[in-house]
């Protein structure tokens, strides 16, 4: 696992109902999932290491906790997001 302490990702607004936007710093190419409360994969794309911000629509998602999974060699670092 990723070290969350590290600042590899910043998730705002969160809560959200628009969009979120993901400030990140990525050593490797990586793949970014959005998993809802039933544990379905809602959102998956892959990035190249030189992402530095993610805009995501969510204002077709129902409300709930989500999961933010950001996967890559070195591990996965997870956040929740809140749709409201």
């Amino acid at each position: 696992t990723i070290d969350a302490n590290e600042n590899v990702c910043n998730l705002y607004p969160n809560p959200a109902s628009e969009t979120v936007r993901i400030d990140l710093t990525a050593n490797n190419d990586f793949e970014c999932k959005l998993i809802n409360p039933q544990g379905a994969v809602v959102y998956s794309e892959m990035f190249e290491a030189s992402t530095s911000n993610i805009n995501l629509n969510i204002s077709n998602l129902p409300k709930g906790v989500y999961v933010l999974q950001l996967i890559n060699n070195e591990g996965v670092l997870t956040k929740k997001l809140i749709i409201e």
